[in-house]
């Protein structure tokens, strides 16, 4: 693979105080099993359709070993009505009994627990399984009364909209601290609301979310309009709201029960199987997140299909395992292979986050035009192939902008690739996510990169055993590295002239990462030895 990077311009287009290429990076390391460019709102994931149950699930943990996205319905009164005892949330369905669930005391062994125990038990899975990716809970705030109705309220005198937030909150502190939930705050970094934020494609990408928890609440939206307009900018979940005959595309898919203030707390969506439209419509392509559930007894393959077709994000089915869907079918990516960023020459798209994670990636190329990275911001951009700076990006002095070039296309059982024709090819995309191909630049002549661009230093490729290492562009002599695909080194020598033949004859076929170090430049390149 050749690594392009193209410049226009460097006085016009890429503004950074000391008009240098500093923030290209080098880090030549391994990328973790999933994709951690990908963002999680490009991403389809199968969730768990009350999970808490016995009659989907052994156990609540059980449901967590199938799936990282799971709901628990809670109630603050006990079955007849009546306020539950303060600080105790039941989870059960219906009104039938105060608990009734597959959380279980890991002390006495025994189920039917409260919230609590559920919240301890989602804790000891996530620390027996480290680094493992997001998990989203959806919290189904279930009031008195027949099931999925608003008839009662859900937040009591001891049971209110603080009290629930610090049921999340204590979880956070024994997880290790506050930062181990994801929070609205996180994604509505220097924006001016969550909403605009993920308007913005603020976003983290997979890989920044490790070992972290999302809450998101479901329920009446007059509970949740409750619990935003108490919490404001500090509540640690998110409110996923429904549909309603107010809710239309001319007003965002805005509920009745909401202001305009109140709605730009609203980055979820939570929709049954008939109004999946919407998403394709304006939810998905404005960046929110989406959640869908139907009112079956089990999911068929093709209504799974048919929401995975429709851009939702988390489709949940009751039956979580066994349930005949095709395998391949746990997650796709949609929208990554080319990623424009930017706005207009008269409208330019300004970016302004503080929440360090925050990535614009894409699995081939990333184009930015018209955009302006303001000081103080965080912002990343990565792409398997090519980054193109046109004419209007500004990289303002004081801004932490990482601009890198890296093959994410990567393949598990949760992760359906795209466009394959056939099992060679993903074999060969599979060996290929291993390796970053960055490049660090601190040379600034236009010459320079348009020769960078232009010539590769490494030839041929691919190669027989024997190859070409030409560094007869640069003024100094270098170190060239080749590392197997296992990060073990395997050649090493300094390159005194412009030219350097190495023999990989003896060494087994694959691809190998070939690195060059002149001066303070690193260059990297793969090469394949067939």
């Amino acid at each position: 693979m050749v690594i392009k990077i193209k410049i226009m311009s460097l006085n016009k287009v890429l503004m950074v105080s000391c008009f240098c290429l500093s923030i290209f990076k080098i880090d030549a390391q391994q990328i973790p099993e999933y994709l951690d460019c990908v963002k999680i709102n490009h991403l389809y994931r199968k969730a768990c359709h009350n999970c808490f149950q016995h009659s989907v699930i052994n156990t609540f943990s059980a449901a967590l070993n199938e799936t990282r996205v799971v709901e628990l319905d809670i109630h603050s009164h006990k079955h007849g009505g009546n306020e539950a005892s303060s600080g105790v949330w039941y989870v059960r369905h219906s009104e039938n009994t105060n608990n009734s669930n597959n959380c279980v005391n890991t002390v006495n062994g025994q189920d039917n627990q409260d919230f609590g125990i559920c919240l301890e038990n989602l804790q000891d899975w996530s620390w027996a399984h480290p680094g493992h990716d997001p998990i989203i809970v959806f919290v189904d705030l279930k009031p008195p009364g027949a099931i999925s109705t608003a008839n009662g309220d859900f937040f009591r005198p001891n049971h209110s909209t603080t009290d629930l937030d610090n049921v999340f909150k204590q979880f956070a502190l024994q997880m290790g601290g506050l930062d181990m939930i994801y929070k609205p705050s996180d994604l509505k970094g220097n924006f001016s609301s969550p909403r605009e934020a993920a308007q913005n494609e603020n976003w983290p990408s997979l890989g920044n979310l490790k070992n972290k928890i999302i809450f998101v609440l479901t329920g009446a939206n007059s509970h949740l309009h409750e619990y935003v307009v108490n919490l404001g900018g500090s509540a640690m979940a998110f409110i996923a709201v429904k549909l309603d005959v107010f809710s239309n595309i001319s007003n965002g898919y805005r509920p009745q029960a909401y202001s305009f203030a109140s709605f730009q707390e609203v980055a979820f969506y939570n929709l049954n199987d008939g109004q999946t439209a919407a998403v394709g419509q304006y939810l998905e392509l404005n960046g929110f997140m989406s959640r869908v559930w139907d009112g079956h007894s089990s999911t068929s393959a093709s209504q799974y299909g048919g929401s995975i077709a429709a851009n939702m994000n988390n489709i949940a089915i009751k039956n979580i395992y066994a349930n005949n869907l095709n395998t391949n079918m746990n997650g796709e990516l949609t929208n990554i292979h080319y990623v424009t960023t930017g706005g207009t020459t008269t409208s330019p798209q300004y970016i302004k986050s503080q929440y360090n994670s925050i990535l614009q990636s894409a699995l081939i190329k990333v184009t930015a035009q018209n955009l302006i990275i303001e000081a103080g911001t965080h912002y990343n951009i990565r792409a398997g192939e090519e980054v193109d700076l046109l004419p209007g990006v500004d990289i303002r002095p004081g801004s932490n902008t990482d601009i890198s070039i890296g093959n994410c296309i990567d393949y598990s059982v949760n992760l359906r690739p795209t466009n394959t024709s056939g099992g060679e090819e993903l074999l060969e995309q599979q060996m290929e996510h291993l390796f970053i191909d960055n490049q660090v630049i601190t040379k600034t002549t236009d010459d320079v990169v348009e020769k960078l661009v232009k010539e590769p230093f490494v030839y041929p490729n691919p190669t027989t055993g024997v190859f070409n290492v030409d560094i007869s562009r640069f003024d100094n002599s270098g170190l060239i590295e080749v590392y197997n695909i296992i990060g073990k080194k395997v050649f090493s020598r300094t390159i005194l002239s412009s030219e350097l033949v190495v023999n990989l004859i003896n060494q087994p076929k694959g691809i190998y990462l070939v690195k060059v170090t002149i001066g303070g430049s690193v260059f990297n390149e793969k090469i394949i030895h067939q």
